[in-house]
Protein backbone atom coordinates (compact mmCIF):
# COMPACT_ATOMS: atom_id res chain seq x y z
CA UNK A 1 0.00 0.00 0.00
CA UNK A 2 1.34 3.41 -0.89
CA UNK A 3 2.27 5.92 1.77
CA UNK A 4 -0.14 8.47 0.29
CA UNK A 5 -3.06 6.02 0.51
CA UNK A 6 -2.18 5.21 4.13
CA UNK A 7 -2.09 8.93 5.01
CA UNK A 8 -5.46 9.52 3.34
CA UNK A 9 -6.97 6.54 5.18
CA UNK A 10 -5.61 7.85 8.47
CA UNK A 11 -7.03 11.34 7.83
CA UNK A 12 -10.43 9.88 7.01
CA UNK A 13 -10.33 7.79 10.18
CA UNK A 14 -9.47 10.83 12.33
CA UNK A 15 -12.32 12.77 10.71
CA UNK A 16 -14.81 9.95 11.38
CA UNK A 17 -13.47 9.49 14.90
CA UNK A 18 -14.06 13.15 15.79
CA UNK A 19 -17.69 12.84 14.73
CA UNK A 20 -18.33 9.64 16.66
CA UNK A 21 -18.77 10.57 20.30
CA UNK A 22 -19.61 8.32 23.21
CA UNK A 23 -19.68 8.44 26.97
CA UNK A 24 -17.58 5.67 28.51
CA UNK A 25 -19.00 3.80 31.47
CA UNK A 26 -16.70 1.70 33.62
CA UNK A 27 -17.65 -1.96 33.57
CA UNK A 28 -16.02 -4.36 35.99
CA UNK A 29 -15.06 -7.75 34.67
CA UNK A 30 -17.37 -9.43 37.14
CA UNK A 31 -20.44 -7.44 36.07
CA UNK A 32 -19.77 -7.59 32.32
CA UNK A 33 -22.13 -10.02 30.61
CA UNK A 34 -21.52 -9.39 26.89
CA UNK A 35 -17.96 -9.13 25.59
CA UNK A 36 -16.71 -8.20 22.12
CA UNK A 37 -13.21 -9.47 21.32
CA UNK A 38 -11.41 -7.84 18.36
CA UNK A 39 -8.33 -9.56 16.93
CA UNK A 40 -5.94 -9.78 14.03
CA UNK A 41 -6.49 -13.09 12.29
CA UNK A 42 -3.63 -15.28 11.19
CA UNK A 43 -3.40 -15.79 7.41
CA UNK A 44 -4.73 -19.35 7.62
CA UNK A 45 -7.63 -18.10 9.77
CA UNK A 46 -7.17 -20.88 12.32
CA UNK A 47 -6.80 -18.48 15.27
CA UNK A 48 -6.28 -21.24 17.82
CA UNK A 49 -5.03 -18.80 20.45
CA UNK A 50 -8.08 -16.54 20.00
CA UNK A 51 -10.50 -19.47 20.24
CA UNK A 52 -8.83 -20.44 23.52
CA UNK A 53 -9.35 -16.91 24.85
CA UNK A 54 -13.01 -17.02 23.80
CA UNK A 55 -13.46 -20.30 25.70
CA UNK A 56 -11.81 -18.76 28.76
CA UNK A 57 -14.28 -15.86 28.69
CA UNK A 58 -17.20 -18.25 28.20
CA UNK A 59 -16.05 -20.33 31.19
CA UNK A 60 -16.24 -17.11 33.22
CA UNK A 61 -19.92 -16.86 32.22
CA UNK A 62 -19.52 -14.24 29.49
CA UNK A 63 -21.46 -14.12 26.23
CA UNK A 64 -18.67 -13.55 23.69
CA UNK A 65 -18.57 -12.28 20.14
CA UNK A 66 -15.20 -12.41 18.40
CA UNK A 67 -14.51 -10.36 15.28
CA UNK A 68 -11.21 -10.62 13.47
CA UNK A 69 -9.61 -9.15 10.39
CA UNK A 70 -7.31 -10.87 7.89
CA UNK A 71 -5.41 -8.77 5.37
CA UNK A 72 -6.34 -10.62 2.20
CA UNK A 73 -9.03 -10.13 -0.47
CA UNK A 74 -11.54 -12.63 0.89
CA UNK A 75 -11.82 -14.47 4.20
CA UNK A 76 -12.26 -18.22 3.99
CA UNK A 77 -13.81 -18.74 7.43
CA UNK A 78 -17.51 -19.31 7.78
CA UNK A 79 -19.44 -16.37 9.21
CA UNK A 80 -20.97 -17.48 12.48
CA UNK A 81 -23.23 -15.51 14.77
CA UNK A 82 -20.57 -14.98 17.44
CA UNK A 83 -17.34 -15.53 15.50
CA UNK A 84 -16.32 -14.00 12.22
CA UNK A 85 -13.21 -13.05 10.29
CA UNK A 86 -13.50 -10.07 7.98
CA UNK A 87 -11.27 -9.27 5.02
CA UNK A 88 -10.52 -6.47 2.55
CA UNK A 89 -13.82 -7.33 0.86
CA UNK A 90 -15.69 -6.00 3.90
CA UNK A 91 -14.07 -2.54 3.79
CA UNK A 92 -13.93 0.29 1.26
CA UNK A 93 -10.73 1.52 -0.36
CA UNK A 94 -10.58 4.22 2.29
CA UNK A 95 -10.66 1.53 4.97
CA UNK A 96 -14.23 2.20 6.11
CA UNK A 97 -16.41 -0.80 6.91
CA UNK A 98 -19.21 -1.44 4.43
CA UNK A 99 -22.74 -0.49 5.45
CA UNK A 100 -23.58 -4.15 6.15
CA UNK A 101 -20.61 -4.51 8.51
CA UNK A 102 -21.43 -1.23 10.29
CA UNK A 103 -25.00 -2.43 10.80
CA UNK A 104 -23.81 -5.80 12.12
CA UNK A 105 -21.31 -4.32 14.59
CA UNK A 106 -23.89 -1.87 15.98
CA UNK A 107 -26.69 -4.43 16.21
CA UNK A 108 -25.56 -5.73 19.62
CA UNK A 109 -24.64 -3.72 22.71
CA UNK A 110 -21.60 -4.94 24.65
CA UNK A 111 -20.60 -4.30 28.23
CA UNK A 112 -16.91 -4.76 27.47
CA UNK A 113 -14.81 -4.53 24.32
CA UNK A 114 -11.38 -6.19 24.45
CA UNK A 115 -9.23 -4.94 21.58
CA UNK A 116 -6.29 -7.26 20.87
CA UNK A 117 -5.21 -5.19 17.84
CA UNK A 118 -1.45 -5.25 18.37
CA UNK A 119 -0.35 -3.62 15.10
CA UNK A 120 -3.06 -0.91 14.92
CA UNK A 121 -4.83 -2.44 11.93
CA UNK A 122 -7.17 0.22 10.52
CA UNK A 123 -10.20 -2.07 9.95
CA UNK A 124 -10.09 -3.18 13.58
CA UNK A 125 -9.81 0.42 14.72
CA UNK A 126 -13.02 1.15 12.79
CA UNK A 127 -14.78 -1.85 14.32
CA UNK A 128 -13.79 -0.60 17.78
CA UNK A 129 -15.00 2.88 16.91
CA UNK A 130 -18.41 1.74 15.66
CA UNK A 131 -19.05 -1.00 18.23
CA UNK A 132 -21.71 -0.26 20.81
CA UNK A 133 -19.59 -0.93 23.90
CA UNK A 134 -19.83 0.69 27.30
CA UNK A 135 -16.18 0.12 28.18
CA UNK A 136 -13.22 -0.39 25.83
CA UNK A 137 -9.89 -1.95 26.72
CA UNK A 138 -6.73 -2.56 24.72
CA UNK A 139 -3.10 -1.67 24.34
CA UNK A 140 -1.75 1.79 25.09
CA UNK A 141 -1.97 4.12 22.09
CA UNK A 142 -1.45 7.80 21.48
CA UNK A 143 -4.78 7.90 19.69
CA UNK A 144 -7.20 9.98 21.76
CA UNK A 145 -10.32 8.27 23.12
CA UNK A 146 -9.51 4.90 21.57
CA UNK A 147 -9.75 2.85 24.74
CA UNK A 148 -11.02 3.69 28.20
CA UNK A 149 -8.51 1.37 29.87
CA UNK A 150 -5.13 0.79 28.26
CA UNK A 151 -2.25 -1.56 28.97
CA UNK A 152 1.31 -0.68 28.03
CA UNK A 153 2.84 -3.86 26.63
CA UNK A 154 6.22 -2.65 25.43
CA UNK A 155 7.72 -4.89 22.80
CA UNK A 156 5.47 -7.88 23.55
CA UNK A 157 3.45 -8.67 20.41
CA UNK A 158 1.44 -11.60 21.65
CA UNK A 159 -2.34 -11.00 21.85
CA UNK A 160 -2.67 -13.64 24.57
CA UNK A 161 -0.22 -11.68 26.75
CA UNK A 162 -2.24 -8.48 26.22
CA UNK A 163 -5.45 -10.37 27.00
CA UNK A 164 -3.99 -11.83 30.22
CA UNK A 165 -2.85 -8.37 31.35
CA UNK A 166 -6.25 -6.80 30.62
CA UNK A 167 -8.17 -9.54 32.43
CA UNK A 168 -5.77 -9.48 35.40
CA UNK A 169 -6.23 -5.75 35.96
CA UNK A 170 -9.98 -5.73 35.27
CA UNK A 171 -10.49 -8.49 37.82
CA UNK A 172 -8.51 -6.53 40.41
CA UNK A 173 -9.93 -3.04 39.93
CA UNK A 174 -12.64 -2.02 42.37
CA UNK A 175 -14.90 0.93 41.66
CA UNK A 176 -15.56 3.66 44.18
Amino acid sequence: MSVVKQKIQELVFRWVQKRHSRTPRYQSYKSAKRVLLLFESDQRELNVQIKTLVKQLQQDGKEVSAWGYVDKPQAESAVLRDYRVLSQHDFTRLGLPTDAIRQDITRQRYDLLIDLNISDTLPLRYLSLYAEADFRTGKMTEEPYRNDFMIQIGYETNPAYLFDQIIHYLKNIETC
